[in-house]
């Protein structure tokens, strides 16, 4: 006859979950937002009143969103106001403005300064259609105009 072996009770352990694969951001997305450095330490201009300046790429779409935020997500409890340069961008859609829009009011909530700079017409006119000029700052000053 064959003897069984008995099995010793195996004690529970957790398996390792494989870690998620890394995507890389394409190397579009890498340049949709790049830092604008400011002066070397060894220059005569001071930055003590401003902070970090942020430079958004020529496309701020919804292919550049995730890094976009990633990106601001960085300098958003700076204390230091933070100046995001526009005058770059060239193509602007919803979900680029709803990641700038969404920096702007948490940055202004934590009553943190940011400023947008050098927004071209593409922006702005993206902003108006949106009806996000005001919300973000952009708001121009009212003119009069008669209408007959």
């Amino acid at each position: 006859m064959n003897a069984r072996r008995k099995k010793s009770p195996a004690r529970a352990v957790p398996a390792k979950k494989a870690a998620p694969a890394r995507k890389r951001p394409s190397q579009a997305a890498r340049a949709a937002v790049r830092s604008v450095p400011g002066p070397s330490k060894g220059s005569t201009k001071r930055r003590a009143a401003t902070g970090p300046r942020e430079a958004l790429g020529t496309d701020c779409t919804i292919e550049h969103a995730p890094a976009l935020h990633k990106r601001l997500a960085k300098v958003l409890a700076n204390r230091a106001c933070v100046t995001v340069d526009l005058s770059q961008v060239r193509r602007c859609d919803t979900a680029g403005l709803q990641v700038l829009v969404a920096f702007v009011r948490d940055r202004r909530e934590a009553g943190r300064e940011v400023e947008l700079k050098d927004a071209p017409e593409s922006f702005l006119s993206a902003a108006k259609l949106l009806g996000l000029t005001e919300v973000l700052g952009l708001a121009a000053p009212a003119t009069s105009e008669s209408h007959a």
